[in-house]
């Protein structure tokens, strides 16, 4: 089959599977479908009949929205004679290779998968479905879903793709078409160094900020916390340094913090409340859903890659720690964990003094 990018180019509709209709599945499942697309959806059993027994309803831009669709309770569902061009994958991180491998079969040559999750989960997909048939992808925005099937866009900025080499293809000009239908698209020939900068701040603000189980805003009141958070995302610079990755800037300037007092940030730190201060952290949804989280995807992740480089991440570590301790019922979300934090973080100054 030609390149699929070339029905789009055309004015045709390629194919789309999209996994995941949760948050931000469900908003790109609403936009999809208004803008003319007919994704195939696969949700699990309990969204997924949600959205057969009353459709999807979208909250966004002040306006309310229902469309009439239906869903897969699972790939397996989906006749084995249908291909699809594109593969959107939107579960949590720890399901994405698990959706790879099951909707592989239901692919052709040119396919092109692009995992929209929290963290950086495309190597891990690629060993899956190969990397040349990957394009890598970052959501820089937020969504809820207020019950299976109702959804609602929240604060954010935009989505970026791009090729890991940083060329500009026809299929990722397809792509971003097609992306576009939820928010604005940016194509980047950085497109690592945009997964990094995303990484800081899933690390500081969806992993730390969801530990405290307070919002954004009230945090950064606190002296002690911007500390913890300035540092948290100084841990971050040093491994992409290590990786040989050049953040980008999305919300913020990701070095911004890196030799900077906490007065001379202060600007910094309004204007990241002003991006994600309306937003409650994917982590603390799914605790309070009782789920377990993509911690490992998060700070787990910068933990795992700094000791791969013999540098130490302490903070990071200790917050992978911590949320896994509150998915065991050992620990709860609030300002309380501050105190463990501002210790270690003493420690650290200490040692270094």
């Amino acid at each position: 089959m030609a390149d699929w990018s070339s029905v789009q180019r055309g004015g045709g509709k390629p194919s789309i599977l999209l996994i995941g209709i949760g948050a931000m599945g469900g908003v790109f499942a609403a936009r999809l479908i208004q803008a003319g697309y007919a994704p195939t959806l696969v949700a699990g059993a309990r969204v997924a009949g949600a959205i057969n027994s009353r459709g999807i309803t979208l909250r966004a831009d002040g306006q309310t929205l229902h469309f009439d669709t239906r869903a897969h309770a699972s790939v397996g569902d989906i006749p084995d004679n249908t291909s699809f061009d594109l593969v959107l994958l939107l579960t949590k991180a720890q399901h994405v290779v698990e959706a790879a491998r099951a909707s592989a079969a239901r692919t052709h040559d040119s396919s092109v998968f692009i995992a929209l999750q929290n963290g950086i989960v495309e190597p891990a997909v690629a060993e899956v479905v190969g990397s040349e048939r990957i394009v890598y992808s970052l959501l820089n925005w937020g969504a809820s879903m207020h019950e299976p099937g109702v959804y609602e866009r929240t604060a954010g900025i935009g989505t970026v793709i791009g090729e890991r080499d940083g060329r500009i293809t026809p299929r990722v000009e397809a792509a971003a078409t097609i992306l576009n239908c939820a928010m604005p698209v940016t194509i980047s020939t950085n497109i690592l160094g945009a997964q990094w900068a995303k990484l800081q701040m899933n690390c500081a603000v969806t992993s730390f900020g969801a530990l405290l189980g307070t919002p954004l805003a009230e945090i950064l009141t606190s002296e002690e916390a911007r500390h913890v958070f300035v540092d948290v995302c100084r841990e971050v610079l040093d491994v992409a340094d290590a990786e040989g990755v050049r953040l980008e800037t999305l919300a913020a300037d990701p070095y911004a913090p890196r030799d900077a007092s906490l007065d001379e940030l202060d600007g910094w730190f309004k204007r990241l409340v002003g991006v994600y201060g309306g937003s409650v952290p994917s982590i603390r949804q799914d605790i309070e859903r009782g789920r377990t989280t993509e911690i490992d995807f998060l700070t787990g992740h910068v933990a795992d890659r700094a000791a791969a480089h013999s540098i130490r991440t302490p903070l990071c570590a200790a917050i992978t720690r911590m949320i896994h301790e509150v998915e065991a019922g050992r620990r709860r979300l609030g300002m309380a964990n501050l105190a463990e934090l501002r210790s270690l973080r003493s420690t650290m100054r200490d040692a270094m003094s």
